[in-house]
């Protein structure tokens, strides 16, 4: 139960990100975007709260014997979500 959970959870976190970035390249703020400010701060901080949550659950259970390729896939997947919005979160800061 915890793999399938820690699956679910870091691809719904990727499919958050994914939705995050559609509405940041949906338009200016100006145009009437169907996702202001606060909206997709809280989409931002949600995906990194569940990729976090996913990946943390996922290393437990790679770290067991016996876990499978599959766990150990989404592991990196979890890892390489948060590095990106790690990344996004870097370049937001400098700029």
């Amino acid at each position: 139960m915890k793999t399938a959970s820690a699956n679910i959870i870091i691809l719904v976190a990727w499919g958050l990100t994914i939705a995050l970035t559609s509405q940041l390249l949906g338009g200016t703020f100006e145009s009437g975007r169907s996702c202001q400010t606060n909206c997709v701060s809280i989409m931002y901080y949600a995906s990194i709260a569940l990729a976090v949550i996913g990946t943390v659950l996922s290393f437990m259970h790679v770290r067991q014997p016996g876990s499978s390729l599959i766990s150990k896939l989404f592991l990196l997947a979890g890892l390489g979500l948060i590095g990106i919005l790690v990344g996004v979160m870097l370049i937001g800061t400098l700029t």
